[in-house]
């Protein structure tokens, strides 16, 4: 087997890994069966995490040049994506 043959499927078992455990978890909790999506969580080895991280304040240029503080947005849930174009 190839180099990049055996890359591909590494690739492809931790996408689906990834999906198979947060969409066990977002189909499960919604329905109101957050224990079993706990228990699948679980099984495969994903821990809860149950302490609470404050993210270090910053500012981003907005879509209409206006400045995103995300201290703008404490107390609620947040998804940074750093995305990189090169």
């Amino acid at each position: 087997m190839s180099k990049e043959i055996r890359q591909k499927k590494f690739k492809m078992k931790w996408v689906y890994m990834f999906f198979l455990t947060f969409g066990s978890w977002a189909i499960f909790v919604p329905l109101g069966l957050a224990d079993v999506a706990d228990d699948l969580m679980s099984a495969i080895g994903v821990v809860k995490f149950t302490g609470e991280i404050n993210a270090p304040g910053f500012v981003a240029d907005g879509l209409e040049s206006e400045d995103v503080r995300l201290d703008d947005f404490r107390g609620k849930i947040v998804l940074i994506d750093f995305w990189a174009t090169w």
